[in-house]
């Protein structure tokens, strides 16, 4: 995964698509959140997003 996102011809590929349309499905259902008031308002949703992200990728390369 991790030499796959550095690699210039990943943005080419299908699996930078689905990527890019998960990420900004992360990013719809954060906002969705702070405007139920599930998630505060005063939280950056772009370091949630990071964060979530992060975990999800640890999980996939840590092999758990």
């Amino acid at each position: 995964m991790l030499e796959m996102r550095v690699s210039k011809g990943f943005v080419k590929t299908e699996t930078y698509g689905f990527l890019k349309q998960s990420v900004s499905q992360v990013m719809n259902i954060l906002i969705e959140g702070q405007n139920e008031g599930v998630i505060r308002t005063d939280t950056d949703i772009y370091i949630l997003r990071h964060l979530i992200l992060g975990t999800l990728e640890h999980i996939v390369s840590a092999g758990c």
